[in-house]
């Protein structure tokens, strides 16, 4: 047993060549056991470092040939990068970082540990095909993703529906929460003076396409466009915060649009209905 009174005043240093590291070790033989090493508290250890045998037993985070840190007190964990422009970075399968959790809370997943919005997933292997994964595993309506606003109410959702077999994107629509203007009788400009593109993308040069372009688009139907950055280009010539369309935004029009050519078609075929039968 070795006790080191004094606060601050002694140290443990590995030195030497090579790999110099500090080492505490359970020295037990026994393939059936794990080695544990402890802060421990007045009450009782808070910290535990384990290190499970090759013969052990898997059982919830303890794995065989594998360490587990364990906080036992119900203040939980806490690793602390304390530096402004600190990261934690998780490594697994070998020397690869897989996860980071960079400055003002980014949390970066994959493959690209860039930090842009608050949450980053990337792919750069042609192997993993599949980003994520939403389950639920009893088979009832629920809700994989909430979009919340400012006031902490929602604003949107992706939610599964119809027995477990279906994925619905919704958006705000109640009518409370909306000031009515009237009922939309004429949509024929937007719909009329709305350009459709044949196109090529230029991020790969082959991919064809046909859409709106959101520069033209924001002239005849502006609730559909989210303005983009016109300086904010990248290495490759391409803008990195391009201007988008939501072309959900079109849908009112061309319910109203259908109907009214409905109403006509269904007038027009009363006319000739009725001359039919005069001719006759």
């Amino acid at each position: 047993l070795l006790t080191v009174s004094g606060f601050g005043a002694h140290s443990f240093s590995a030195g030497g060549t090579g790999a110099n590291r500090l080492s505490i070790r359970n020295t037990t033989s026994n393939s059936t056991s794990y080695s544990q090493f402890v802060v421990v508290n007045s009450t009782g250890y808070d910290f535990a470092f384990n290190s499970y045998s090759a013969g052990y037993t898997s059982s919830g985070y303890a794995q065989a040939n594998g360490n587990a840190i364990y906080a036992e007190g119900p203040g939980g964990l806490s690793i602390i990068a304390a530096d402004a422009s600190g990261a934690l970075r998780f490594y697994s399968g070998g020397t690869t970082n897989w996860l980071k959790l960079g400055t003002a809370g980014k949390l970066s997943l994959g493959t690209d540990l860039s930090e842009f919005g608050r949450l980053n997933v990337s792919n750069t292997t042609s192997q993993d095909l599949l980003f994520l994964r939403f389950t639920n595993t009893p088979a009832t309506s629920s809700q994989f993703i909430t979009f919340l606003n400012s006031a902490s109410g929602t604003a949107g959702s992706i939610s599964m529906l119809s027995g477990d077999v279906t994925v619905a994107y919704n958006t705000s629509s109640d009518s409370r929460l909306k000031q009515d203007l009237g009922v939309v009788r004429d949509v024929a400009d937007v719909l009329r003076n709305t350009l459709v593109h044949d196109f090529i993308w230029r991020t790969d040069g082959v991919s064809r396409s046909r859409n709106v372009f959101a520069q033209e688009a924001i002239l005849v139907n502006p609730r559909a466009v989210s303005r983009g950055k016109n300086d904010d280009m990248g290495v490759n010539g391409l803008p990195l915060n391009p201007w988008m369309v939501d072309k959900s935004e079109y849908v009112p029009d061309l319910i109203v649009g259908w109907q009214q050519h409905d109403a006509t078609i269904s007038q027009l075929a009363e006319r000739i209905a009725a001359l039919e039968t005069k001719d006759h």
